[in-house]
């Protein structure tokens, strides 16, 4: 699946992993991927991103707020802990890739296709990750004020 993206797109991927192993997370979410757009910006789909608000700061502590919303929605008030030390916590274990970083990486493929790009580059990427329809991407956007049609319009305007 990966043989197919741009050199800029494996880039963001492997930040993706990245950000992902240094929370200590076992696996790779859609939420990395566009965390790994802006984190850094480095090229001109992380500068627009950011330029609409959309930081890596912004998009984690959207993260902690749903995070302390959907806990206190059950009943447990508290704050987000911070991230165990990944070398301690995944010591010797590969990230791996989860069902909504799966599904971003299709969506990705399929837009580049749909387009008949010769290439597939961070902008597909882009698309890729906020065209899902649910889970923590759609939630984040909400959180941020945003919504994949929304942030189009901002960013292709």
């Amino acid at each position: 699946m990966f043989e197919r993206l741009d050199v800029e797109v494996k880039g963001k991927v492997e930040r993706a992993t990245e950000l992902a192993a240094a929370e200590g997370s076992a696996t790779v979410e859609a939420e990395h991927l566009l965390l790994a757009l802006v984190d850094p910006a480095d090229d001109a789909v992380g500068r627009a991103l950011v330029g609409v608000g959309m930081s890596a700061g912004s998009i984690r502590e959207a993260r902690d707020r749903l995070f302390q919303s959907t806990l206190a929605s059950v009943g447990v008030e508290t704050k987000r802990p911070a991230p165990v030390a990944a070398a301690r916590l995944r010591r010797g274990r590969r990230t791996s890739f989860g069902q909504s970083a799966k599904l971003a990486i299709e969506r990705t493929l399929a837009s580049a296709t749909r387009s008949n790009d010769g290439h597939i580059g961070t902008a597909h990427l882009l698309w890729g990750v906020v065209a899902a329809e649910v889970g923590m991407t759609p939630a984040l956007l909400a959180e941020l004020g945003t919504t994949a049609d929304d942030l189009g319009t901002k960013l292709e305007g």
